[in-house]
C-alpha cells in the first residue's frame, strides 16, 4: 500500500450467487434490487471458470450466518472462518479446524465461479454446491474434466436419510460452441485478476497481524478425500 496505489481490491465478479434450495429442489438465488429470490428451471447449463472451496452455515448459538475466504489449496492456504457480526470463530488449515467449524454450524462448500446465460446474456456467476448438492459436484468433479465442456444440470432427484428428506442434483457434461468457450475464458480472465487481488491482500493482512512471527502452519498438510 502506498499513497498513490491505496491497498483496495475490486468487488466480486460474480453477478449472482446460486445454490440448491433444499424445500423446493431448484437451484435460486437472490437478486438484491429487487428483493427477491429467483429459481432456476431446469435444464440449464453453465461452463465453470475455477473451482475454489470455503465454508458457509449457521450458527445457532449466534443466530448468524457462518462464512469464510476462498481458497484454492486445502492443504496449503489458510481458511479464516467468521459469523456475520461476531467475528472470527477459527483460523488454520481445513484439516485443523474443520471439526471445530463443523460443530459451529460451518459446512464445506464448493465455491465454483462460472458462466451462464441469463436472458440470452452471458454473466458471470457464482455457484455454492454445499450438502447433498456437494456430494454431487464431488463426484461429478472426480470423474470429468469439467473445464472441456459446458455443464448442465438436467434436474434433481428426492433422497431421504431418516427423517430428512433432500434433493440430489444430476449432472451431464455437453460440448460448448467455440464462441461460448471464447466467453468464458475472456471472463476468467476478469476472474483471476480479481482473486489474484484478494488473494494479496489476505496475505498483507496476515503478515501485519503476525509482527514477523512464523506462522504455526505446516509445510504440507495434503488432502486426498473431500472433507464434508
Amino acid at each position: 500500500m502506498s499513497r498513490s496505489k491505496p491497498r483496495t481490491i475490486n468487488s466480486n465478479p460474480a453477478k449472482k450467487f446460486i445454490s440448491l434450495s433444499g424445500k423446493t429442489g431448484k437451484f435460486n438465488y437472490w437478486d438484491k434490487e429487487k428483493s427477491e429470490s429467483f429459481y432456476l428451471d431446469y435444464p440449464f447449463a453453465f461452463l465453470p471458470l475455477d473451482v475454489l472451496s470455503t465454508i458457509k452455515g449457521f450458527s445457532q448459538k449466534e443466530m448468524s450466518g457462518i462464512y469464510a475466504n476462498e481458497v484454492h489449496n486445502l492443504g496449503k492456504e489458510i481458511l479464516t472462518v467468521k459469523i456475520f457480526g461476531k467475528g472470527q470463530i477459527a483460523e488454520g488449515l481445513y484439516g485443523k479446524i474443520k471439526d471445530s467449524v463443523k460443530n459451529q454450524g460451518g459446512k464445506f462448500c464448493r465455491s465454483v465461479y462460472a458462466m451462464m446465460y441469463f436472458d440470452k446474456q452471458p454473466e458471470l456467476v457464482n455457484f455454492q454446491f454445499v450438502g447433498a448438492s456437494l456430494s454431487a459436484w464431488i463426484e461429478f468433479e472426480n470423474n470429468h474434466s469439467i473445464y472441456d465442456g459446458a455443464v448442465q444440470i438436467t434436474g434433481v432427484k428426492p433422497a431421504k436419510k431418516g427423517a430428512t428428506e433432500y434433493f440430489i442434483p444430476e449432472l451431464t457434461l455437453q460440448k460448448a460452441s467455440r464462441e461460448d468457450e471464447a466467453i468464458a475464458v475472456d471472463f476468467d480472465k476478469q476472474l483471476q485478476k480479481y482473486l489474484d487481488e484478494y488473494k494479496s491482500e489476505q496475505i498483507a493482512e496476515k503478515t501485519e497481524k503476525l509482527h514477523y512471527e512464523k506462522p504455526c502452519v505446516d509445510e504440507v498438510d495434503v488432502i486426498d478425500v473431500i472433507p464434508f
